[in-house]
């Protein structure tokens, strides 16, 4: 009965989000498709109501301009529904409130206990260290305000990052059980495939439309329905969806894939996040042609990176393919450089390998999306009628430019490293204030929805909160990094290593593609992040409970 309720609510929701798509319906419809979410989540059980939640992240909808902003998704309300939801249910307070015998002191007093229970169960749980490392960043976050020209947009920036990290609590009060686990982590792989089939579908439709005609088509009607109107005015002239690379026009540019996303950064990073779950999928199931699909799905999602053309995440991969390298061959590596204690090393070689081998297939898919861009560019020039030129490479052409400092993009971005490394040095210890970047640059704060950034998280988190909100970020990311580490070597079943090793190879990628980008602050992004983070810390306790269990 609850899966054909969860498979119903979000057919519902899928329909209203193409009603506005297909411009049957304006944005009001969004407050019934926040009535559906709504709907679900209270009526689901916890974990059904996390699954459901999860399938529609691609095809959360944006709400029409009011009074709290001029650009806000559903998925905040809904994620304040589910948070009030598990709220109540942890603390139990309808039964508090109906209870007759206890006066409304005794209630508060009552209330108050089972909130130090919380705050006891916390401490005692396996995340108190990565609690601790986010309650110091949010304090630092808070502090810097003082600093802050605008402080509403340091509040808002605070709010937007306090309820996308709550998420993590919600998760580990939905998830009890290893069946559970599966479940979640099947619906994000679900998620992450149908996010990614749009962007090929995307690539595909480029063969057969002009660039300027996708362009027209997509901007007007998926991004109006998923990003709203400020969003589509400001992608109706700049966007990072086409490589170009001449400023004659004589060599056609080609489509960079961003699927549901707003841009080809945040899609990269997703799909560098989903290419674990395909590796999780293979050592699943059993059957051949389950295996082989697993497979072919890893390999998209390796294509998909390539197809975005993002040279961040390109770069990016050699962080990856170091992390991988550095796993497999721990033995060989100088005791001064050993980061991570390591503990059975050779149980877990076997898997380290299947690693680095699954960052190596990019190297192999190479050579496909060479000849796939060209093909691109090929059926261009026959609808231009101009004749084909087989010199050219666009998948070369875009590698090499990444060492060009005079390129447009390359050398805008040294410009505001150099600004933000000057505001840096003004405002060293807690920087200039938690959402106020765009200031470093001279810009108004509005720019920040525009896309105003250091292009490099960890200048961009200096800036805004200085050395010591930069130490704080740190800190959670090493938390983070020796958790997964300590569960690659430590979780009972083969699958489950081989995920936490390959998640975390994923993970370094992404901190090294934060070197040239700010995405990982990407609403879809952060959230999926969160969730699989705390399916992490999950899978450790079920564990650690059942083998207390097999002991007794």
């Amino acid at each position: 009965m609850m899966k054909n309720l969860l498979k119903t609510l979000w057919l519902a929701e899928l329909l209203l989000a193409l009603l506005i798509i297909f411009g049957i319906a304006d944005a009001t419809m969004s407050y019934i498709s926040l009535f559906v979410l709504g709907l679900g989540i209270l009526k689901l059980s916890d974990l059904d109501a996390l699954r459901f939640y999860i399938y529609s992240i691609p095809i959360f909808v944006a709400m029409p301009e009011n009074f709290l902003s001029s650009s806000m998704s559903v998925w905040r309300f809904a994620l304040l529904i589910f948070l009030l939801k598990v709220a109540f249910e942890r603390f139990d307070t309808p039964a508090l409130v109906k209870d007759r015998k206890l006066t409304l002191a005794e209630k508060g007093n009552e209330l108050r206990q089972r909130v130090a229970g919380l705050i006891r169960d916390i401490k005692e749980s396996n995340y108190r260290r990565l609690a601790l490392s986010v309650l110091a960043f949010f304090a630092i976050a808070a502090i810097s305000l003082v600093f802050a020209q605008s402080l509403g947009a340091g509040i808002k920036q605070m709010i937007f990052l306090g309820s996308v990290f709550l998420l993590f609590g919600i998760v580990t009060w939905a998830v009890k059980t290893e069946k559970d686990v599966e479940d979640i982590l099947r619906s994000v792989f679900v998620t992450g495939t149908g996010i990614m089939i749009v962007g090929f579908l995307q690539f595909l439709s480029t063969f057969f439309i002009t660039l300027s005609d996708f362009w027209g088509m997509w901007n007007e009607h998926i991004i109006n329905a998923f990003y709203g109107e400020k969003m589509t005015a400001l992608l109706s002239y700049s966007n990072t969806w086409f490589s170009y690379y001449d400023a004659t026009g004589d060599i056609p540019p080609t489509l960079r894939m961003f699927s549901v996303m707003p841009d080809s950064h945040s899609f990269s990073m997703l799909m560098i996040l989903f290419m674990p779950l395909s590796l999780y999928h293979y050592f699943s199931v059993t059957r051949k042609s389950e295996k082989n699909k697993a497979l072919v799905l890893l390999a998209l999602f390796l294509l998909a990176i390539l197809f975005s053309g993002s040279r961040g995440a390109w770069v990016g991969w050699l962080g990856a393919l170091a992390a991988a390298s550095y796993l497999w061959l721990y033995k060989k590596v100088p005791g001064k450089f050993r980061i991570f204690r390591m503990g059975d090393l050779e149980a877990n070689r076997k898997i380290y390998k299947t690693v680095l081998r699954s960052v190596l297939l990019l190297i192999l898919l190479i050579p496909v999306s060479m000849v796939s861009l060209n093909a691109s560019q090929d059926a261009y020039l026959i609808r231009e009628g101009r004749a084909l030129d087989g010199s050219r490479n666009a998948f070369l052409h875009r590698t090499f430019s990444i060492g060009d400092m005079d390129e447009t993009s390359n050398k805008g971005r040294l410009e505001i490293w150099k600004d933000s490394a000057e505001s840096l040095a003004k405002h060293p210890v807690l920087g200039i204030g938690i959402g106020n970047f765009p200031y470093a640059l001279s810009e108004k704060i509005g720019a920040s929805k525009m896309g105003s950034s250091a292009h490099n998280i960890y200048l961009h988190i200096a800036v805004e909160m200085g050395i010591v909100g930069l130490a704080a970020f740190l800190w959670i990311l090493w938390n983070i990094l020796d958790k997964i580490f300590s569960l690659s070597q430590k979780l009972r079943q083969d699958k489950h290593r081989l995920l936490a090793a390959s998640f975390l190879v994923s993970f370094v990628w992404i901190l090294t593609y934060g070197v040239f980008d700010v995405v990982i602050v990407n609403d879809k992004v952060l959230t999926l992040i969160v969730i699989l983070l705390a399916v992490f810390y999950r899978m450790e306790s079920i564990e650690g409970r059942e083998m207390t269990a097999e002991k007794a």
